[in-house]
């Protein structure tokens, strides 16, 4: 005899979820499972720049990103670390999915900024050093 059992009851969602033995994932968990994701796309992207395959099939909205990606690597951390202490004061439950939107286009912001004004004019004066190769006559 099939018996019909009440649906479960939603699981608070804490800071600590992964110690948390709740059967559901909380918000904190999709929001990492979504940068898993975006960091897959980012790796799958960084392969297909090492299959050295031609330029016309990348999106032109690739390129960018690809230019101040220095910036980013340098930047990030401080941004995310600055943002979580501006919002470290508040307690609410996206707490990381806020640092995340904050961080992102800060981040983003300051590597454009330091490809214009640091790496672009340090590239330009690259070319005064380069020593270019002759063949003997």
């Amino acid at each position: 005899m099939l018996t019909a059992s009440a649906p479960p009851l939603p699981c608070p969602s804490s800071a600590s979820w992964a110690r948390s033995s709740c059967p559901y994932p909380s918000p904190e968990s999709r929001f990492f499972f979504t940068l898993d994701a975006l960091i897959a796309l980012g790796c799958s992207a960084i392969l297909h720049g090492f299959c050295f395959l031609d330029p016309v099939w990348l999106p032109r909205w690739s390129i960018g990103p690809g230019r101040i990606s220095y910036g980013l690597y340098v930047y990030h951390l401080m941004v995310i670390t600055l943002v979580a202490d501006l919002l470290g004061r508040f307690s609410y439950h996206f707490y990381w999915l806020f640092v995340f939107l904050l961080a992102l286009p800060i981040t983003m912001l300051a590597a454009k900024l330091s490809y214009m004004f640091l790496e672009s004019p340090f590239l330009r004066l690259k070319r005064r050093f380069e020593i270019l190769r002759t063949r003997p006559v």
